[in-house]
């Protein structure tokens, strides 16, 4: 088995941004006792207060696992409301974990994006029908965020990661297009995005996740 530590770096490049769909929204889902329901804006108050959360692997921050480190590999950045639902931009940590999880991710075998929250007073409206417990959530303080092997919800998934390309040099103009973009991204929820937020002194590049290797079966996963 390969040491974690030989691969802290893919090639010469250090993988370093993931995004993806963090929940969809509209979208009654079976999470194991009932079905729940996100509604758009569920997490726009809390998001205001704290946009920076931390990303983690199967939510070792809540269960610990054994052989898993309860860390954090990244760090949440920028954050679009969408019609469809939540999505969000991760800084993933240089460490040979974060590093091991950007791997896997890249590789299509820990896709699945999850969340952890917890639901505001008077958030959550409780029904039953057709034989089931149903939830929605209409408002709720996101906690954190945690790359699974297979999320609760099909579509919360990562879409692209993204490498530093070493070998190039520095492209003012691409880094402050960037730059705005994610000023954009963050000011749409209303939240003031952080000093020193998003923009690596030197250009990345996009790696399509391999899709190739998602599980076929389903299993539920916490948040």
């Amino acid at each position: 088995m390969t040491a974690v530590a030989d691969l802290a770096v893919v090639g010469d490049r250090l993988l370093t941004t993931i995004t993806g769909r963090a929940v969809p929204y509209g979208s009654p889902t079976d999470v194991g006792p009932f079905v729940e329901t996100i509604r758009r804006g569920c997490f726009a108050d809390s998001l205001r207060v704290t946009p920076n959360l931390p990303l983690h692997l199967l939510h070792t921050d809540h269960t610990p696992a054994a052989g898993v480190t309860p860390l954090p590999v990244g760090v949440s950045v920028r954050w679009i409301d969408k019609h469809d639902g939540l999505y969000g931009e991760w800084k993933l940590d240089s460490s040979p974990e974060a590093q091991e999880a950007g791997r896997l991710v890249k590789a299509g075998m820990l896709r699945g994006l999850s969340l952890r929250f917890h639901s505001d007073v008077g958030g959550s409206v409780w029904s039953f029908r057709n034989g089931r417990d149903h939830v929605t959530r209409n408002r709720a303080r996101l906690v954190s965020v945690s790359l699974v092997s297979v999320p609760a919800y099909p579509t919360s998934v990562v879409s692209e990661i993204r490498a530093l390309d070493q070998g190039r040099g520095h492209d003012p103009v691409r880094a402050r297009r960037d730059a705005d973009l994610g000023g954009q991204a963050l000011r749409g929820l209303g939240v003031a995005r952080p000093a020193g937020d998003g923009v690596l002194d030197r250009p990345e590049r996009v790696e399509h996740v391999d899709q190739r290797h998602v599980p076929a079966s389903r299993q539920v996963q916490s948040g």
